[in-house]
């Protein structure tokens, strides 16, 4: 019937999955059906398609496969290529859909909140099956205005600060702001350079400090095991005019990680190389998250070069208590969750431990110190978030609504 009344007939003959339209045989609709056992059989199905003109249609966007939508960009060949994806946002914040809605992603964007729709502003059901009123302030009563789940499910948005992020409220914060845009490398000014090193997982940031702002002008990222030769010649290749070179507190010569596979100090062999790292003291994980998290107003992100790390700290989580939890009031605890997104975390931590409490040139924000202090001289028992508890060795039977920082 709706085809009977649209404005516009397709004409042709509808079958299973393709409709095609007499005398015209270049005008056909085909449709693919992808289950988890056929995904990459209709990956290269779809890459075949091409024609004078085409439309690739994606409906539930958020759910289908990354092989799909990596197939379906092969198609956008020329002008007379488009291509339309629609969905609900996941309340993870992950996927490929969510990427659509980052800035200078290339696609034009259309947020349909339920607050817009006829039946929630008439207050009735206008249109059969659409959400509504009842359905909006039933997610606000479970969840919040402000959780992920009302975001995403009544207002339509992309949640940046997903349920058990660390940080995902700040960079939400930074891309409203404009602080995640094209940088330059200014060579006028030195670049300093945080990581955090593992066997198999290492990233390394590179920023440059000026009077108010610290540029994050570029990101490395090792999850293959290349190795510090990799890591070394990476940095080479940048041609930048380096300062001092900061790691994480394992690495030194009395630390359990300071030796690698062979039993040769790992510091040793970077200044055989070159770089001469200087390993920050031993602060405490809540240290480290809180410095990151007061620092983070004077971050300004490469859009390019440091989309990774974007990417991992958006995602960062803290490890979540599932025997105290229960759907909509998650609790959480004092350790991160592990991932591929916690090492450029970790490396950031290293940056905003050495900005905090390391007397050095390159910066004039507020929040240095003369020297590197105990870490009993600054502590914090309660992390400045939303929903933080005060007491995060008793977490059992704690209800809350918030976010946590690792």
């Amino acid at each position: 019937n709706q085809r009977i009344n649209a404005t516009i007939k397709s004409g042709g003959e509808m079958t299973a999955l393709d409709v095609t339209r007499k005398g015209f045989p270049k005008w056909i609709f085909t449709g693919l059906t992808v289950r988890p056992d056929n995904i990459t059989q209709q990956a290269a199905a779809l890459q075949g398609y091409h024609n004078d003109w085409v439309l690739v249609v994606m409906d539930e966007a958020s759910g289908i496969a990354p092989q799909i939508w990596a197939a379906a960009e092969r198609l956008m060949t020329n002008e007379r290529c488009f291509w339309l994806v629609i969905g609900n946002p996941p309340v993870s914040g992950l996927g490929e859909f969510v990427q659509c809605f980052e800035p200078n992603s290339g696609w034009h964007c259309v947020t349909i909140s339920v607050l817009d729709t006829p039946n929630y502003k008439a207050g009735k059901e206008r249109i059969p099956g659409v959400s509504g009123r009842l359905f909006a302030e039933a997610q606000a009563a479970k969840y919040g205005t402000e959780s992920p789940r009302y975001l995403a499910n009544v207002l339509g948005e992309i949640p940046f600060a997903t349920e058990g992020t660390v940080y995902g409220d700040c960079v939400g914060l930074a891309m409203r702001e404009g602080r995640i845009k094209d940088t330059a490398y200014n060579p006028n000014e030195e670049v300093y350079t945080f990581r955090d090193l593992g066997t198999m997982h290492t990233a390394v940031i590179y920023a440059q400090f000026h009077t108010e702002s610290i540029y994050l002008i570029d990101y490395y990222e090792d999850h293959v095991g290349a190795g510090i030769e990799a890591q070394v010649n990476s940095q080479r290749a940048k041609s930048y005019r380096y300062s001092e070179h900061f790691t994480g507190w394992d690495v030194a010569k009395d630390a359990p990680n300071a030796k690698d596979m062979r039993g040769k100090y790992v510091l040793d062999i970077f200044e055989e190389m070159g770089i001469r790292l200087q390993p920050i003291p031993k602060y405490s994980f809540l240290d480290g998250v809180q410095s990151v998290r007061d620092l983070f107003k004077h971050f300004v992100f490469d859009r390019v070069r440091c989309r990774d790390l974007v990417t991992a700290l958006r995602h960062y989580k803290i490890h979540k208590v599932e025997r105290a939890s229960v759907e909509g009031k998650p609790v959480y605890g004092t350790e991160e969750e592990r991932s591929p997104f916690t090492h450029g975390a970790a490396a950031l931590r290293c940056l905003a431990l050495v900005h905090l409490y390391h007397r050095s040139k390159f910066s004039r924000l507020p929040g240095r110190t003369d020297e590197m202090l105990p870490m009993q001289h600054q502590t914090y028992d309660k992390l400045a978030m939303p929903g933080a508890v005060d007491n995060f060795e008793d977490l059992i039977g704690v209800e809350n609504e918030g976010v946590y920082t690792s």
